[in-house]
């Protein structure tokens, strides 16, 4: 977690940037970056350990979706033709 403003909090989850956090009087509100954080934005944080659980756990839970290889075509050719 990375302080951006003396109110405002970067949340991650792994290596990805989940979303900001606002303090906002005794409360955060979470800001997603990532559409697989957007639930939280609903909900009030009483203190930035509850929120990173909160994105932690989401974070475990909802994959990124299948990736696809993107390759060369032209290299992609070549390597086949030599096999």
């Amino acid at each position: 977690m990375l302080q951006i403003r003396n109110d405002a909090f970067l949340i991650e989850v792994g290596t990805l940037d989940a979303g900001v956090a606002i303090r906002d009087g005794h409360a955060f509100h979470f800001v997603s970056a990532d559409p697989r954080f957007q639930e939280l934005e609903t909900r009030k944080f009483g203190d930035l350990g509850q929120l990173q659980r909160a994105a932690d756990a989401l974070g475990r839970h909802k994959p990124r979706g299948k990736g696809r290889r993107i390759g060369h075509p032209i290299l992609e050719g070549r390597q086949n033709a030599t096999q």
